[in-house]
Parts: structure tokens; sequence; C-alpha cells
């Protein structure tokens, strides 16, 4: 158990004092305001950028490019791409798609195989591979905030920087981890770029009960199950300003 002198360190000299919080990158936000002020009002669905997941190991950007341009204009992108012209397939396996509007999207998602969980499906052939069925992750913008509890609105907040997220987890799947690890969640949210407006793989969470904030930092991770796979993101506490 962290004592209170150890969490001066991290601004915390006052558990009972409503706090601002400043995340890295000069974000900040107070914890006093309306209920309106904290559930964004999108006026789009998607984001323009579409995750790939289980390509064949073979196919490459013209082959991307020729099993998705119906649905309308975009650039083929995936990590390391521009560092390195040598890499002409996808390393691992996954790509996006940068759609030039929201409304392409649109049509990709009406274009894919729905299974009943929700989840999207789109056939890609390559010289190795035909007609693999991979999966077609759009981000909806209004999972990048999830309220658990009112007591939000109304209680003294605690708030924990996430960092390292993966891209498709929603704030509601971070809401869902944290409280099974540590109780007590009121807000998560996932932080999305200004450009393509995509989780840029780091967030918030805020806890209305300080144990459980204590035990977060304390512990400094927490473990994620998304794609079938366990990832352990950071876990940091905001420095409070009063």
């Amino acid at each position: 158990m962290m004592t209170t002198s150890a969490l001066v360190q991290y601004g915390i000299s006052d558990c009972s004092t409503s706090v601002n919080y400043e995340a890295p990158g000069g974000y900040i936000s107070t914890l006093t305001k309306t209920k309106n002020d904290f559930i964004p009002n999108y006026h789009h669905t998607y984001s323009r950028k579409v995750f790939l997941g289980g390509l064949p190991p073979d196919i490459d950007e013209d082959g991307i490019k020729e099993a998705f341009w119906k649905f309308g204009t975009f650039e083929v992108y995936w990590p390391g791409k521009h560092h390195n012209p040598k890499c002409l397939f996808p390393p691992k396996g996954y790509a996006f798609l940068q759609f030039e509007i929201e409304a392409f999207v649109h049509r990709l998602v009406q274009g894919c195989i729905q299974v009943s969980d929700g989840g999207l499906f789109y056939m890609v052939s390559s010289p190795s591979v035909n007609n693999k069925v991979i999966q077609v992750k759009p981000w909806r913008l209004e999972d990048a905030v999830t309220i658990t509890n009112e007591s939000f609105f109304s209680r003294n907040q605690f708030a924990v920087f996430v960092g390292g997220v993966p891209r498709t987890l929603t704030s509601a799947g971070l809401a869902r981890h944290a409280s099974n690890a540590f109780g007590n969640v009121s807000y998560t949210e996932i932080y999305l770029d200004h450009t393509m407006g995509y989780p840029k793989g780091s967030g918030v969470v805020c806890f209305s009960n300080f144990n459980s904030f204590v035990s977060a930092i304390s512990r400094n991770y927490l473990e994620v199950v998304i794609g079938g796979f366990v990832k352990h993101v950071e876990l940091k506490p905001y420095y409070n300003r009063w």
C-alpha cells in the first residue's frame, strides 16, 4: 500500500480537493464540468482510418488497393512503410486504409460480411491465397468516451494516464478491464488524433475511489486482452494543478 507521503511525488497532497489534471502534451481538463462537457458532440460516425487485420503475408499495396478500390479513394498505410521502401508487404499482417471522406467508410461497412457480434470481415486474394477472410475494423467516434458511473459528475475523481493502448481497444473495453482490475471506474476516454479521428494509443481512466487510484498507479500497468492476445498498457498518474 502506497503511503500518503509517497504520493506527494505525484502532486497529491489533499485527496478531498477538487482538482484539474494535466496530460502529457499540455492537455488540461477540469473534473468539475457538467455532463454535456464530457459527452462529445460528433458530427461524424466513423474515423476515416480503418484497420485491416489478418492480411495474407504476400499482399502488397497494389493488392490491397485492388481489393478495396470500389469503396472510394484511400491511401494504404502500415507502420514503418515510409521509413523502409524495401518493405513491400505489411510485416505484421495488418494495415490501415485512410479514406478521403467518411462516406467511403460507410460504403466499406455496407460491403463487408457482418457477423452476429457486430464484427466485419472481407475477402481478399494474394499470389499465394485466394479469398482469404480478413478483419475490417472501422473506428466509431462514439467509442472514444465511456461514462460508467454518474458519480463522475458529483464527486472528486482521480485520473490515471494510460499509454500503449492497442488502437482497436474502445473506451468501454478499457473501462471493463480497469474495473475488473481495480474497481470504481467512473470515466474512460481514448484520445483521438485531430486529422483522422483515430486512436492515438493513449487515454485516461478516472476513478471515484482513492484506493482504486492508488492500486492502479502502484501496479503501473493494466493487462488487457484484445484479439486473443494479452497486452500490458502503461498507467501513470496525472499531475494535479490546484
